[in-house]
């Protein structure tokens, strides 16, 4: 969700398009297609003010300009990750990378200002949903392919917290503010 433009963005992975929809007016209003299989977990940077997308299927992080809705660049991982789960720190401009590899499992850290990785986290890895916590400053990461494990991540540095065993399947996480639970499906 973009709330400056008041947008939402859905990644339509089977389909290869991103939708646009316009959050006042509770309808599409545009389709971003074209944009390669296994689509995930769109985020919005207040830092840029742009949207991201990870493309798991082409090994690609999408950056879309939400004021014209409109594909800004596709960065090339450079590092075999294919990208799930994307989440990012608007402090720092950094944002983590759930790699979905199952040979080598690991997270990449990718620098928003730059446009290239900025570290590697092989602790946890082989993972889908992530997310940020300002208020721990930490990312959360749900992996499955080393573990499983839910992955804590320094948010000022990108280094490695520690590894909570979680349920195996569980892929999908969510933070509530209220309580200061993290809570991870599982799909089992």
């Amino acid at each position: 969700y973009d709330w400056k433009e008041k947008k939402i963005y859905i990644g339509n992975s089977d389909d290869g398009f991103v939708t646009v929809i316009d959050a006042v007016k509770n309808e599409a209003i545009k389709q971003i297609a074209g944009l390669g299989d296994l689509l995930e977990q769109p985020r919005y940077n207040p830092t840029d003010g742009m949207m991201y997308l990870t493309g798991s299927g082409s090994n690609i992080l999408f950056q879309f300009d939400t004021k014209t809705d409109t594909l800004a660049n596709s960065f090339d991982i450079g590092v075999t990750c294919g990208p799930n789960g994307l989440a990012i720190n608007p402090t720092t401009n950094i944002a983590l990378l759930n790699c979905s590899g199952k040979t080598a499992p690991h997270i990449v850290f990718w620098d928003l200002s730059t446009g290239q990785v900025s570290s590697e986290v092989d602790n946890v890895g082989g993972g889908d949903a992530a997310i940020y916590n300002a208020s721990a400053d930490v990312f959360l990461s749900a992996t499955s392919a080393r573990g499983p494990y839910l992955g804590v991540i320094n948010g000022a540095d990108a280094s490695f917290r520690t590894a909570v065993p979680i349920q195996q399947g569980s892929h999908s996480l969510a933070y509530d503010q209220t309580h200061n639970m993290v809570f991870v499906q599982d799909q089992l």
